[in-house]
């Protein structure tokens, strides 16, 4: 009955991994055919590369003919473009295709091409996982003072860079070499470092690799009941792992243990289960040692003939493909079965040769091996070292001749833009002496007008305060000028400067950002430039107003029509309703501003997907617009200082955009020559209502009393 329900549960076991791996690789295969469709309309190659690579990636897991396949792919288009970060990407994903298929040859000749190529590209990450790779080859082989070279640099690396992950397989791979030199108690130190790191991250991959390994040692160390709590979280863990690559070395993990503890059964599923993994992946060196665990187990079942066959397989395939490391032990073993066959000659021959098979590095001492690591890393970081300073000397010598120009372009600069503000200076000097001959010429009529003295002060009492508002205008303009106005200047200049000196040194896309850049200071510098004259204007009675009757509705849709594009990018909602289609008697142009300047205003203060409502109220006389919006609103200091030009209300939109202040002036001041007035309320977080007041046109009274709604929504 037990047997019968065990192999229920095997059954249950093996179709819900099958079922976890399938939906793996089915959201892998979405992901692959998403990058397949971006490759066959992207014309940038930096980026098709990019995408094969991570076509290569993917394949990685569980298909490694395709994954070579467009790392081939993409190791070609890099080249024949000179993407240097993309070679190397494409080297090391072949190296790591070349590992699972068995040609650790090509593996080392493809990640010792990755490693100057990341070095160039200052990647000290990737640079680390190609040390990872090739300590991981030379561990197969029996140079392990090789593999624990390439080990410990990768270990040096990762400490550097404070790269957790890498330090935790790392210590994984020095365990290996510490458990191959026969030091087990090292060996455990190492793989526990490691398997507590990963399970303090729950990484589950990694943490059943960690228990395997320190089961392992255990079972070599006759730890039977510590190895047997290991390898149960080794079960439990197995559903969440999919890829043949890390499956077929937890099936061999689980097939020695059991092997070991002579539970038969278990250990052939899981041999079983690794010859077939390997077959179908082309692991080569995994089933060179699945073949040698099936030897273990015919030689503990006494089926000796037969143990000997699978033996010469191992070692066969072990030979092909030059892994070393499993040889002593197949020799000890086979001497075994064919001494119990009374074949002692034949026994006595394979002794010899495993004990010519054992490592000469075995026996000596691990701090040997670092010692002269850590001596021939000294002489390299002396040489690295000189290297650096005579490279950094060269560049502190070309960033003092890069000051150099810049400081000039900036004098440059800065004398044009003291010429402007001399020009504008003297302009409002003339003004302003103009102003005071005008002054002592009504002081002279005052002292021989007596009769006058009333109105003559009144006059002089206006004319001191128009004195004291140009002086405030002629400090706003300067604050525009030295601030507002340069700013977008220096964006224009400064990008132009280095498309023209450092046009080639970009990319495509670094190109049209600058270039956008560029668009966008300039029409922000045009918006101010705008108001600026409007607003110079109407200072200097120089803009005549052509009053007469217009229709609201068409001043407001043609006062926000330019902005709208504005208020779809932050996605608001737009609603007018002007009821009875109102008339007013108003110079077109000003109001149009007016409304424009309102509408901006509430754009800039409103976040993206708020909504601003236009909307009407007639009264005897008079038409009340408003402009009312659902944004951050402003506090009393705010709004009290809206309409003063000494003070300075300004803050930046939802969006960070910037203003000077000036519209709202201008508003007011158009409002009042159309004789109409202005006043806002608001509550900050809940939004703002801009009103004006305008005279209405005596047409209003034979409104028909159609009323109608627009709407318009970014």
């Amino acid at each position: 009955m037990s047997k019968v329900l065990s192999k229920h549960m095997m059954f249950y076991f093996v179709v819900f991994i099958f079922l976890c791996t399938l939906n793996s690789y089915a959201q892998e295969e979405l992901q692959i055919d998403s990058l397949k469709k971006r490759n066959r309309v992207e014309l940038n190659k930096n980026q098709q590369v990019d995408n094969y690579n991570q076509i290569a990636y993917l394949f990685g897991g569980f298909n490694t003919d395709s994954s070579l396949f467009y790392s081939h792919k993409a190791l070609f288009l890099a080249e024949e473009v000179g993407f240097t970060s993309g070679q190397a990407t494409a080297h090391s994903y072949i190296a790591r295709g070349m590992i699972q298929k068995g040609e650790l040859k090509n593996a080392i000749t493809n990640f010792n091409s990755a490693i100057p190529l990341f070095v160039s590209e200052n990647d000290s990450s990737n640079v680390l996982s190609c040390y990872r790779g090739l300590g991981f080859i030379y561990s197969y082989g029996s140079n392990k003072l090789k593999s624990l070279e390439y080990n410990l640099k990768a270990l040096h690396l990762a400490e550097q860079l404070n790269d957790s992950a890498s330090l935790s397989v790392i210590y994984n791979n020095i365990g290996a070499i510490y458990r191959f030199l026969d030091n087990h108690e090292s060996a455990l130190f190492y793989f526990q470092k490691s398997l507590d790191m990963e399970v303090q991250w729950q990484n589950f991959y990694e943490m059943a690799i960690g228990f395997a390994n320190v089961g392992t040692v255990r079972v070599e160390n006759n730890q039977y009941a510590e190895a047997a709590q290991d390898f149960k979280k080794v079960l439990e863990l197995l559903p969440q792992v999919d890829g043949n690559y890390i499956t077929v070395n937890l099936d061999l993990s689980l097939s020695r243990y059991y092997t070991t503890i002579n539970r038969f059964d278990s250990a052939s599923y899981f041999i079983e289960q690794s010859i077939r993994k390997s077959k179908r992946g082309k692991l080569p060196q995994y089933l060179a040692t699945a073949y040698s665990r099936k030897g273990e187990l015919l030689l503990k079942q006494k089926r000796y003939k037969k143990c000997i066959r699978y033996f010469e397989k191992s070692l066969a395939l072990s030979d092909s493909i030059g892994i070393r490391d499993d040889l002593p032990k197949i020799y000890e073993s086979q001497a075994i079965a064919y001494a119990n066959l009374g074949m002692h000659n034949k026994a006595y021959e394979l002794l010899l040769e495993r004990n010519s098979a054992i490592d000469s590095t075995k026996n000596k001492e691990v701090a040997v091996l670092i010692g002269e690591f850590e001596k021939e890393q000294k002489i390299k970081v002396e040489s690295e070292r000189q290297i650096l300073e005579h490279k950094l000397k060269e560049q502190v010598a070309e960033n003092r001749s890069i000051r150099m120009r810049y400081r000039l372009k900036y004098a440059i600069g800065i004398i044009l833009l003291l010429l402007c503000i001399i020009v504008v200076v003297g302009y409002l000097f003339l003004r302003i002496r103009k102003n005071k001959q005008v002054l002592e010429s009504q002081n002279s009529i005052i002292n021989s007008q007596k009769l006058q003295l009333e109105n003559s002060l009144k006059e002089l009492e206006i004319s001191e305060e128009n004195l004291k508002q140009l002086n405030v205008t002629k400090d706003k303009f300067f604050s525009i000028i030295g601030h507002d106005l340069r700013s977008p200047f220096n964006a224009i200049i400064g990008f132009s400067d280095e498309l023209t000196q450092s046009y080639d040194s970009y990319n495509d896309q670094q190109r049209k950002d600058m270039i956008a850049i560029i668009s966008d200071s300039s029409k922000s510098t045009q918006k101010l430039l705008d108001n600026l004259l409007n607003w110079a204007l109407s200072q200097q009675e120089r803009r005549p107003l052509f009053k007469k009757r217009h229709s609201l509705t068409r001043l407001v849709e043609t006062g926000i029509s330019a902005y709208k594009s504005a208020a779809a990018l932050k996605k608001l909602k737009v609603t007018l309703s002007i009821h009875d289609n109102p008339t007013v008697w108003v110079d077109n142009e000003t109001i149009e501003i007016v409304i424009s300047n309102l509408f901006n205003n509430a754009i800039k203060f409103t976040q993206c997907g708020g909504s601003i409502h236009l909307h009407s109220v007639a009264t005897a006389g008079e038409v009340q617009l408003c402009i009312q919006d659902n944004g951050i609103g402003m506090t009393d200091e705010i709004r009290s200082g809206l309409f003063e030009i000494e003070k300075d209300v300004r803050r930046l939109g939802t969006c960070s955009e910037k203003g000077t202040g000036l519209g709202l002036l201008l508003c007011n001041e158009f409002v009042s020559k159309n004789n109409g007035k202005i006043w806002v309320n608001s509550t900050e977080g809940k939004g703002s209502e801009f009103w004006i007041s305008l005279p209405a046109s005596e047409t209003n009274s034979q409104a028909t009393g159609r009323s109608y709604t627009t709407l318009a929504e970014a």
